[in-house]
């Protein structure tokens, strides 16, 4: 192998081959024959020779090149490997540690969709975050999550169309796998949106023994062993119930009062001033006056609000004067009457009335061959199948009592269509009325009751409505028992002073 082609071989790396080889060695005899020739191809030689080495160093420092740029690449990459995995231990450490609130971290799009304008998007990250959140939590004492709240800091112009009924269910069955966080909200389970004032007071809230909180950045997770008055205002219909409920057991020692002086009645229900969402004040309205209307009937104190009644929403400023009913939240007050000349007490003639209750022949039958209905003695009459029954621990004594054992199986199938808590008739305002007690209304689940009067029937679709009774009326309880309810000539008597004493050991219910 000549000269040359050894250098070229050498700064290009390759290997001539044989034909190569053998070409190159007759050019170098044929050359060799004439000195001249000679001396021209090693000047050639020596040029080439120059050009190949030039270009072979111009290539080695291009490589040198090269290899310093990629070393810097190198290192500027360990210095960002190292800097990532700095930052990423610090983030580790929960946020506000100092403050001893944990943060459970969330990538950045994850935590940018739980603002996102998608409601999809939304909903799985919220999903995502909260379960990441419950899953995390440890107590020995898992009965103080039975009634659980999250209170969630409400950031202006954000929706929260995710929080729905479906969502806490999602929620609740994502936990069910983990051994603590499968308490969490097993009789009541609350998601509330709050303002930053809210949130703050919830913040600030100090808990008892039966209850359970932990503070995150914009979330509070609390949990109770006994339902608080915050997780018993829910939703528009818990809150109408809660309010009524404290209404009728505020008014309870009234019942049967005529007095004039609870005649106007004002509800106020107190307003934030930072709060413009109307949304915290969905219960008040008609629906919530006519149900209370309603309650305050049926436990005879019909007489408050009667002539007035309003409901006001004002600030905590203007509850001066005030009776509270729920504090920080309701309050209640008597308007002024300016006479009272009708409020004296007076005598009235309060006339007795008596009504006999009978069967009609083959629809059914009675433990007595008619019943009396006494003004004087009683003033609610228990009418169902059996002379006791029993429901979540309380008893109910009938006192129009349906056969529950009889021979004619005839008569025995009739009579299995009523209920041991079918009805009740009820004296009031010098009348008796019939209602539909939970056994004996259709819409509870119950066997139907109906008044039948010059041959048109009414159904009684509302345990809650008292239906006035008239002479001859027939009631039907179930499908097939026909009671004919009669007045007797006895109405006009005098009131008997000698009344039934019905302040037995026993406390009968009469709320079925």
């Amino acid at each position: 192998m000549g000269f040359l082609s050894r250098l070229v071989s050498k700064i290009n790396g390759t290997i001539p081959n044989q034909n190569q080889s053998k070409s190159d060695t007759q050019t170098k005899e044929t050359i060799g024959s004439n000195p001249l020739e000679v001396s021209e191809n090693k000047n050639i030689e020596h040029n080439v020779s120059q050009n190949f080495i030039t270009e072979g160093q111009q290539k080695d420092a291009a490589a040198e090149n090269s290899i310093k740029k990629c070393s810097q690449s190198d290192n500027e990459i360990s210095s960002k490997i190292e800097s990532t995995n700095e930052t990423s231990t610090q983030e580790d450490e929960p946020k506000g540690s100092a403050e001893g609130k944990p943060e459970i971290m969330m990538s950045s799009i994850e935590e940018k969709n739980l603002y996102s304008n998608s409601l999809s998007e939304q909903r799985y990250a919220w999903h995502k975050y909260l379960s990441s959140i419950l899953s995390s939590i440890e107590t020995d004492k898992v009965g103080n999550l039975k009634h659980f709240s999250i209170f969630i800091r409400k950031i202006p112009g954000c929706k929260y169309q995710w929080n729905d009924e479906a969502f806490k269910k999602e929620l609740l069955y994502a936990l069910e796998p983990y051994d603590c966080a499968s308490h969490i909200g097993s009789a009541t389970f609350n998601i509330e949106i709050v303002l930053d004032k809210i949130f703050q007071q919830v913040a600030a809230k100090t808990i008892n023994e039966i209850q359970f909180k932990q503070e995150f950045k914009d979330i509070i997770l609390f949990g109770s062993k006994k339902e608080t008055t915050e997780q018993k205002f829910a939703t528009a219909i818990d809150k109408r119930a809660f309010v009524i409920n404290e209404l009728l057991k505020k008014f309870r020692s009234s019942t049967g009062t005529d007095t004039k002086l609870m005649e106007n009645l004002t509800i106020i229900v107190i307003r934030n001033e930072d709060d413009d969402d109307m949304a915290e004040y969905d219960w008040i309205g008609k629906r919530f006056e006519d149900d209370l209307r309603r309650e305050l009937t049926n436990a005879f104190l019909e007489k408050i609000g009667s002539k007035s009644l309003q409901i006001a929403l004002r600030p905590k400023s203007g509850t001066e004067g005030c009776i509270c009913l729920i504090d920080n939240q309701v309050y209640y007050k008597w308007s002024k009457t300016d006479t009272l000349e009708n409020d004296s007490p007076k005598v009235t003639s309060n006339a007795r009335l008596v009504a006999t209750l009978s069967i009609i022949e083959g629809t059914g039958s009675l433990m007595k061959p008619s019943y009396t209905l006494d003004s004087d003695q009683k003033k609610t009459y228990h009418i169902g199948r059996g002379v006791a029954s029993r429901k979540n621990g309380i008893y109910r004594i009938n006192d129009i009592v349906i056969k529950d054992k009889e021979a004619d199986l005839e008569l025995l199938k009739c009579n299995g269509h009523v209920s041991g808590t079918h009805a009740d008739i009820v004296f009031k305002n010098n009348k008796f009325y019939i209602k539909a007690a939970i056994g004996g209304c259709r819409a509870t689940g119950g066997s139907p009751t109906k008044i039948i009067r010059n041959e048109k029937e009414t159904e009684l679709r509302d345990t809650s409505l008292l239906y006035p009774l008239s002479d001859g009326d027939i009631i039907e309880l179930g499908k097939n028992v026909l009671l004919v309810y009669t007045l007797t000539e006895s109405n006009s008597l005098p009131s008997n002073p000698k009344k039934e004493n019905l302040n037995n050991a026993m406390s009968i219910d009469d709320s079925f």
